[in-house]
């Protein structure tokens, strides 16, 4: 993709927060102004954008460009996460407050690619919290840098330039590879696109999930499997991404109203 860097004009006011979430705690913050930089420092957190939800471990970093959210820690073992909230900073030619290829809230999951910007956010969060000599120009020139690797790491995993052909490959995949543990993190880790980007544009543009979409594309093979061939349900199940024939049945059940072998004797007879 042929990407031109983005210039910060006006660097951010920063603030920060450390917050340990247990017993099923919420955070919920709703009509944001601030991008948020969010780290799981430790433990798990389920987040909802948009009705949707994921889990986050440790290490992973969520970006949130002033929208609404709710996170909620899992069970009773406690979470604690880092956040960073910028304001009033500017990129040239791009909308105050903003992160230019992150549209929307935006995952990356822990790689050796997100150890430095862990790093980062830990030392800024802790020369606010210090307040040593300097500690606001020392958190300045850090944030700055942070927002460059961030930068660099959008750019390589952006999919606003080519979304169309990116969702076509997503589906291609699928349909392709059905038979496959496929996941969002799979798909996240074959397209080199975040979890959530993949979510979001999937649903806006097929208006239904990957995950959905494969369960659908699974189905539709077995049903041919079972009319075209005289392969058992359990052989079925196997050939389309279902090791438990029993999961296999109720699946195929939910989805055309009766089981594989009602299915198959219905159809047969129609031949």
């Amino acid at each position: 993709m042929n990407l031109s860097h983005p210039v910060l004009v006006r660097p951010p006011q920063i603030l920060s927060n450390q917050v340990t979430l247990k017993n099923n705690f919420d955070i919920e913050r709703k009509d944001l102004t601030e991008t948020e930089i969010v780290l799981v420092q430790q433990g798990n957190v389920n987040a909802w954008f948009d009705g949707i939800s994921y889990s986050l471990g440790s290490g992973d970093i969520v970006l949130i460009p002033g929208l609404s959210y709710r996170l909620s820690s899992l069970g009773e073992n406690p979470c604690t996460l880092i956040t960073l909230y910028l304001s009033s900073f500017q990129y040239a030619g791009q909308e105050e407050g903003r992160l230019p290829y992150a549209l929307r809230e935006t995952l990356l999951p822990c790689s050796n690619s997100t150890v430095p910007m862990t790093g980062i956010i830990t030392q800024v969060h802790g020369e606010l919290s210090e307040k040593r000599p300097d500690y606001r120009i020392a958190a300045g020139k850090l944030t700055e840098y942070l927002l460059i690797l961030l930068q660099r790491k959008l750019m390589d995993n952006d999919v606003s330039a080519e979304p169309a052909s990116l969702l076509s490959g997503i589906k291609e995949y699928i349909e392709n590879n059905y038979e496959k543990n496929i996941t969002l993190s799979s798909l996240s880790d074959v397209f080199f696109v975040s979890p959530f980007h993949i979510a979001h544009l999937f649903k806006e543009k097929y208006d239904i999930s990957p995950i959905q979409y494969l369960i659908k594309t699974r189905i539709k093979i077995a049903a041919e499997l079972l009319v075209q061939t005289s392969y058992t349900v359990f052989e079925i199940s196997n050939l389309v991404g279902y090791p438990n024939a029993n999961y296999f049945n109720i699946i195929f059940k939910r989805f055309t109203g009766m089981s594989p072998g009602k299915y198959r004797k219905k159809m047969q007879r129609k031949l």
